[in-house]
């Protein structure tokens, strides 16, 4: 996502780029040029159609899961202010996920589509991998940290079942929330492919705010059902390359969405990592 001349957008300009996204990634594979350079066929159908594609159909819904312990104190008896604390910023990601959802569904005339969202203490987290997993999704379920050697690949959908930790603090303190999945809770930690998004102020390691996060990756799943629908409405084959760049601009976009909230709801800080 770079300006004109080559260089990096800033995230005061993110936003109008990405408002740029409303035209659907899934559009624009049936409408672009094949490879002689002539107009691909198009096709009448409308992408907000609420049939899901063969393989969204097999897939099951996505699931947010907050590891809510990872945001409390060790304390044996934490403060009230923290408890309350908490339990706000829980009450806001709820309401957030509801309106996100309910964006999408009336933009684009479907109630099929719906992101789980759950909250877990460890004992819970582990018994529900391993449901999920005896349901033959195995390689579903990653923790999310900036902290992570591993970032998730944006040239297909992301996994199913996405783990975030509920941590209330604004202090950043590296390398916490991956010590916590993978010593504690022996999930493989991967980042959000950030650089991406080409913002000179933001990079694959930036710690975003929960509500941000699951803006984010409902908006990424969804782009990823329309564009897989759109797939498999059409008749000429497209390249692994093609499609993979597809799947990359499905990503791409819900990032910028993300970050305009971003923006909008943590004027003060939109930023945690101040790079130079």
């Amino acid at each position: 996502m770079a300006d004109d001349d080559g260089d990096f957008l800033s995230l005061e300009r993110l936003h109008l780029h990405g408002t740029k996204a409303e035209s659907s990634v899934a559009d624009d594979c049936i409408g672009g040029e094949d490879e002689k350079g002539t107009g691909a066929a198009n096709t009448s159908d409308d992408v907000s159609s609420p049939v899901m594609s063969p393989a969204s159909a097999s897939m099951p819904n996505p699931i947010i899961l907050c590891d809510a312990w990872y945001g409390f104190p060790l304390q044996k008896r934490p403060r009230k202010e923290r408890i309350y604390a908490v339990s706000n910023d829980v009450q806001a990601v709820k309401d957030r996920v509801c309106e996100i959802e309910g964006q999408v569904s009336t933009s684009h005339n479907t109630n099929k589509w719906k992101v789980q969202v759950e909250f877990a203490a460890d004992v819970d987290i582990h018994r529900y991998l391993e449901r999920r997993v005896s349901n033959g999704h195995k390689n579903d379920a990653v923790y999310l940290s900036p902290d992570a050697e591993g970032t998730l690949s944006t040239t297909c959908r992301p996994p199913c079942i996405v783990i975030i930790g509920m941590l209330i603090d604004r202090r950043v303190t590296t390398h916490r929330s991956r010590l916590r999945a993978e010593e504690t809770l022996n999930i493989r930690t991967v980042t959000l492919p950030l650089d991406e998004l080409n913002v000179k102020e933001l990079t694959s390691k930036e710690p975003l705010n929960v509500d941000i996060v699951m803006e984010l990756m409902q908006r990424w799943w969804y782009n990823c059902d329309k564009l897989e629908l759109k797939l498999s409405q059409i008749d000429k084959d497209l390249s692994e390359e093609a499609v993979g760049s597809l799947y990359k601009r499905c990503f791409v976009e819900a990032a910028a969405w993300a970050m305009k909230s971003q923006r909008e709801r943590h004027p003060n800080r939109t930023v945690h990592i101040t790079t130079k």
